[in-house]
């Protein structure tokens, strides 16, 4: 049995404030194969590194990133939610990311929002990064759009829990060109990642914090784990 990649979601997000530059690092210390990240655009039209639409939840600030410009966004302090050790952690951006992880790992975009692929692929070549990111979106329309803008970058359609036909998401992915599925963990069954491996297509889970279910994953095929906690995840599978 061949053991998957290990993906540090939001990098060591179990241990350090999600989608920081120090939840990256802890990342790369924990020996994490690649780093997860989620990116939105500000009002001024720069690319952040956050989940939400909002800074409410991870910031000492409120409002949407829309409505702020990048000064903004970096004057709010990302990491004292976590713990006092980690007050006045900034938001990163992208382009501090891909400098971050250079050489060090590999890179998973997250893509947010409807209309950002553009500036997103910009950042990506401007750094020099084409090689070394893989887009991941909910939204199967902007997984056929990141193919468009840069079609040597690899994308994987996010699905979520409940009942998927196989058969059906397997089709979607070949007629959009795409690398493959990243599945939440608990929707992976041995026929949906039969169909797909079968059919040469990648299939990834998140988001995975459980040893055992690691190890079920890694008989069934699939390429790459996201979890929180990457030492966790690389202890159970040895």
């Amino acid at each position: 049995m061949s053991f998957p990649l290990i993906v540090a979601h939001r990098g060591y997000s179990a241990i350090a404030p999600e989608n920081t530059l120090a939840s990256l690092r802890k990342a790369l210390e924990a020996g994490a194969h690649a780093c997860e990240i989620d990116v939105h655009l500000t009002g001024d039209g720069e690319v952040v590194v956050m989940h939400d639409g909002t800074v409410d939840r991870t910031t000492n600030g409120t409002g949407a990133l829309r409505e702020m410009t990048l000064d903004q966004v970096r004057r709010l302090d990302a990491g004292a939610w976590k713990g006092p050790e980690y007050a006045g952690e900034p938001v990163p951006t992208l382009a501090e990311v891909l400098a971050l992880l250079d050489g060090r790992a590999h890179l998973v975009c997250e893509v947010k929002d409807a209309d950002i692929e553009e500036a997103v692929a910009r950042t990506i070549v401007d750094a020099g990064a084409i090689e070394r990111v893989t887009f991941i979106a909910f939204d199967h329309q902007m997984c056929a759009r990141l193919r468009d803008v840069l079609p040597s970058v690899g994308v994987l359609w996010l699905i979520g829990d409940g009942d998927h036909d196989p058969g059906a998401v397997a089709e979607a992915c070949l007629e959009s060109n795409l690398q493959g599925v990243d599945a939440f963990y608990g929707a992976i069954s041995e026929e949906l990642a039969d169909t797909l491996l079968r059919r040469g297509l990648s299939l990834w889970a998140w988001t995975v914090n459980q040893g055992d279910e690691a190890l079920r994953l890694a008989s069934l095929g699939v390429t790459s784990i996201t979890t929180d906690d990457p030492v966790l995840i690389a202890s159970a599978l040895g």
